[in-house]
Order: C-alpha cells, then structure tokens, then sequence
C-alpha cells in the first residue's frame, strides 16, 4: 500500500471513529431524556393553552372594569342631580316633580346594584386571573428544570446541533 493510500485509510479510520463517537454521545443522551423530552413537549402544549387563556381572562377583566367606570359614571350623574333637585327643595319634593324624581333615584339604586354585582364578578375574576397566573408560572418553573436536566446534548462536532436532532422544544415566554 502506498504511504498516500495509508494516509487517507487512517484519516478515514479517525473520521470514522469521530462520527461513531459522536453518535454514541448523542444516541445515549437522546434515550436517556426521551421520557423528559415528552414531558417537555406536552408541559410546552399546556403553557400556550394557558397563555391563551390568560388574555382571555385579560380581555374579560377588562370588559368589568369599562363596566365598573361606566356605571360608576352614570350612577355619579344621577346622585348629583338628586342631591341637586333635593337641596332645592329642602322642605319635600313639589308633588309636579316627585314621579320623576323617584323614577330618578330608582334608577340610582338599579345601577348601585349593577355596580356591586359588576364589583364582585370583577374581584371574583382577578381571583380566577391571579391563580391562573400563578400556575403558568409554576408550570414554566417546571420546564425551566426539565430544560436543565436534559441540558445540552453532548457532542464533539464543532457545529450546533439542528433541532430535529436534539428534540428541542420552545416553551411560550410570558
């Protein structure tokens, strides 16, 4: 054999040997986090659910506060106009005005009401919004340590390795 052909079966042998190596580092790894790489996987579907579900919630909470300032508003207009009508006539409504009057002030109490229920659907909902929160937090906690465990894929290649090789999964950021 020449000395050129000797060469070249050796870099082949040592090339050979790279890629087998190399091989054997990433199989191993990839079975060993298999189950935490399904883990992640199906953590990562559930955090964009949950993140869908925290602008709904936001969108709602936004609704009950237009809601809220709204009928806040209105139930201010119609409480200056009581006390208006009722410091003009300190000695009793004027019998020409007194259907209107408590047409008004049924009105004020309708929305009072509206107001108190529309309160405590709101607080109810920051409640609801508050633990949905705090459990995509804890759920993004929990693929940050799944991340961490399976770690980088070991390898000797001086390239980064494709994601369909390293089963890599993009958790949503919040």
């Amino acid at each position: 054999m020449s000395r050129t052909k000797s060469l070249l079966v050796i870099v082949g042998v040592a090339i050979a040997g790279y890629v087998g190596v190399n091989a054997f580092m990433i199989g191993g790894h990839l079975v060993r986090h298999r189950e935490d790489r399904s883990a992640l996987k199906a953590l990562a579907v559930r955090l964009e659910a949950e993140q869908s579900r925290i602008a709904a919630l936001e969108q709602e909470l936004a609704n009950l506060e237009r809601t809220l300032g709204e009928t806040e508003r209105n139930s201010q207009r119609l409480r200056e106009w009581i006390e208006d009508v009722e410091a003009q006539y300190p000695r009793g409504i004027p019998a020409g005005m007194y259907d209107e009057y408590t047409s008004v002030v049924d009105r004020y109490n309708g929305l009072i009401r509206d107001y108190n229920q529309t309160a405590t659907q709101l607080q109810a909902l920051q409640s609801q919004y508050a633990a949905t929160v705090d459990s995509f937090n804890l759920q993004v906690e929990q693929a940050n340590a799944l991340v961490r465990k399976i770690g980088d894929i070991p390898h000797l290649l001086p390239i980064d390795l494709p994601r369909a090789v390293t089963g890599e999964v993009t958790v949503p950021s919040r």
